[in-house]
């Protein structure tokens, strides 16, 4: 895999650099590719202030999902029992934040999202 940068810019740039696959959805968000079964779809829904969390493993689904912002501070910590979680943003700052869902096998899985 080689290594890309990836640069947004919305009121700010944000840089990120590293060995990654990534796919384009829209001007509203990405998904994020961590290999398969372990992999999240993390989306901001900037018209209903909604971020929307998803598993992609049809044989596992979310137990817990913390929520952090760029200082490590914890916002929100849900217990899940489905495949997706969903998350009021209305409060939330603009900038990236930090997801940790840990999955009923035991699985944790660490993802980003950007807010803006």
């Amino acid at each position: 895999m080689d290594d890309y940068c990836l640069l947004i810019f919305f009121n700010c740039l944000i840089e990120i650099t590293g060995s990654f696959p990534f796919q384009i959805l829209g001007p509203a968000g990405v998904t994020e590719l961590n290999g398969g079964a372990n992999s999240l779809l993390v989306y901001h829904d900037k018209a209903n202030e909604e971020l929307l969390i998803s598993l992609n493993d049809n044989n596992d689904v979310l137990k817990e999902v913390k929520i952090f912002n760029a200082l490590g501070e914890l916002l929100n910590s849900t217990q899940v029992s489905s495949g997706s979680a969903s998350f009021n943003t209305s409060g939330y700052s603009s900038g990236v934040y930090f997801i940790s869902v840990l999955t009923a096998s035991g699985k944790i899985i660490n993802s980003k999202a950007l807010v803006f």
